[in-house]
């Protein structure tokens, strides 16, 4: 791993947890990507370690709130090791992203994932997918069992929307705080690889990687609920 930085834990006087984050259940990780990814990228979940480049950095650009990481659709890939909490069968991802293409037909951007055995699958991933129409998706299929929430898309280049999706009781896809498709859901199965940021991760491989660029990254243990999904979405 390149540019992996600093190995080891934060602690709350280092970086402090934004207040009304600290409100919501089960942060378990959140990227603000406000620093220089070359030397370790922050994690302000209180008590986890950093994440780093896989091959190359992103680059610093204005973001949301702050920076935002600038991916270049070919190499820049964020890391983050898996640890055991990560093995959740409830949680929530939630995203800021702004993609400057979109994927070719028959093929995907992904803008987080945590992959599953060493083929294609997913303990969750959230990405856009060109078929007959553009679609956004948010789930997982580790289990062998498609558990993804989707809906067609139109949000254009260049744009920033605030992606998230929940699982437990079932997936549920949320643009810009409002929910947008729903599905049943399915057990979600877990094993050590790592979470990819920009990227998916398939037959040892990193693929499907976003250009543009994406902000304030969390990870929940915890299904939130459509209100705190909101108040993630609010610049």
């Amino acid at each position: 791993m390149v540019g992996c930085g600093r190995v080891g834990f934060d602690s709350p006087t280092d970086l402090p947890v934004d207040s009304f984050i600290d409100r919501l259940p089960g942060l378990l990780a959140f990227f603000p990507f406000d620093d220089d990814p070359r030397d370790g990228v922050d994690n302000r979940a209180i008590g986890a370690g950093l994440a780093g480049c896989l091959t190359t950095c992103p680059t610093l650009v204005q973001g949301v709130s702050g920076s935002a990481y600038q991916f270049n659709g070919t190499t820049d890939v964020i890391r983050y090791r898996d640890q055991p909490a990560l093995h959740t069968q409830a949680g929530t991802v939630a995203l800021w992203a702004n993609h400057a293409r979109l994927p070719a037909v028959d093929a995907y951007l992904v803008f987080a994932s945590k992959p599953f055995g060493t083929l294609d699958a997913n303990s969750w991933e959230v990405f856009l997918s060109q078929r007959t129409m553009l679609s956004v998706f948010g789930g997982g299929d580790s289990t062998g069992v498609d558990a993804y929430a989707l809906t067609t898309w139109s949000t254009p280049n260049n744009t920033w929307v605030h992606l998230a999706f929940t699982w437990g009781s079932k997936v549920r896809l949320y643009a810009d705080g409002i929910m947008i498709a729903e599905a049943v859901g399915a057990a979600t199965s877990y094993d050590s690889n790592d979470v990819f940021i920009g990227a998916d991760f398939d037959s040892g491989s990193a693929i499907n990687h976003v250009k543009g660029a994406i902000d304030n990254v969390y990870i929940f243990s915890a299904e939130l609920s459509a209100a705190d999904i909101e108040m993630l979405a609010t610049p």
